[in-house]
């Protein structure tokens, strides 16, 4: 079940070691990003996803994902995404994740594609940039 986000949502949120919400914490609550929330039939947080327009028709996501996160779910989200730019009518859609190889699957099952790596771009790590691309728009 996809809701709008709540602040009172990372209280069912136990973070895997790539999405830590105290990192983003003031762009959950600060009115910018557009903030969902899946919900699992467990009732807790399997993601929190968030989006953000940019410039004109390109949009900026995250999602942080779940300790406990079913991949099944992929198949949702990777339908939250597709409806979100539908709906908004964008052209571009963009994130970045550390460079690891769990991460590039995951993004790539969403259906994104890899544009290149940020070379020691925070904590020391590598950093791989990613966009879907509509040009049917």
């Amino acid at each position: 079940m996809i809701k709008p986000f709540a602040f009172s949502d990372l209280g069912a949120f136990i973070p895997n070691e790539y999405s830590n919400p105290d990192d983003v914490l003031t762009l959950l609550v600060s009115g910018d990003y557009e903030v969902q929330t899946m919900w699992g039939d467990d009732g807790l947080v399997q993601a929190i996803i968030c989006f953000k327009c940019y410039w004109g028709r390109c949009w900026n996501c995250f999602v942080l994902i779940a300790k406990n996160f079913i991949p099944s779910n992929l198949i949702i989200l990777r339908l939250l995404i597709g409806s979100y730019m539908h709906e908004r009518k964008a052209i571009r859609l963009q994130t970045e994740s550390r460079s690891e190889p769990i991460l590039r699957r995951f993004h790539e099952v969403l259906g994104f594609t890899l544009e290149g790596t940020k070379r020691k771009m925070m904590f020391n790590k590598d950093y791989d940039m990613w966009s879907i691309i509509r040009e049917e728009n």
